[in-house]
């Protein structure tokens, strides 16, 4: 009823101001029937579908400095061992109804993890890092992701392979 309301407010701002509708986007857990800490989460997938311009399925942070295994890849495609993916995520969006033009993904960023210490990168740093570092880069077929490594310095992100294979979902 929310986002119905939400769209139906913005078609009238629109008419009142000649001004161009407003885009309504809202980020949302990585998959649609969502699980988020033994707590379900249930979406209004029929309303999202008809009112919403863009949800941003929240494919990334699977693996970090929070979970046992933090070199696992943050936004990995694929998980051969269960459900955490950016692929299982975006085609329970699709499945439960939402329009495939209406899902946007992200990230751009990685996660480094040297030793104890670990931060968050945008992917121009990644680049950088890499040619000055002369990193080892790994393109993972098996969960479709990638991931360098430099000295005792390692950073998991998504490249441009991993754009071609989401794109072709």
């Amino acid at each position: 009823m929310l986002i119905h309301e939400w769209r139906a407010g913005v078609k009238k701002e629109a008419k009142a101001t000649y001004k161009p509708q407003l885009l309504l986007a809202a980020a949302a857990y990585y998959y649609a029937n969502g699980n988020f800490t033994g707590i379900p989460v249930k979406y209004p997938r029929a309303s999202i579908s008809k009112n919403m311009d863009w949800i941003n399925a929240m494919n990334y942070d699977y693996y970090g400095k929070w979970t046992r295994n933090d070199t696992g890849s943050h936004a990995a495609l694929l998980d051969l061992t269960g459900n955490l993916s950016t692929c299982y995520g975006l085609k329970s969006w699709i499945k439960a109804g939402v329009p495939r033009r209406k899902l946007t993904w992200s990230p751009s960023y990685g996660y480094r993890s040297s030793g104890r210490r670990h931060t968050v990168l945008k992917f121009s740093e990644i680049e950088n890092h890499n040619l000055a570092n002369k990193a080892a880069v790994t393109h993972d077929a098996a969960s479709v992701s990638t991931y360098s490594v430099a000295g005792s310095t390692w950073i998991g992100y998504d490249d441009i392979v991993i754009y071609v294979w989401i794109r072709d979902l």
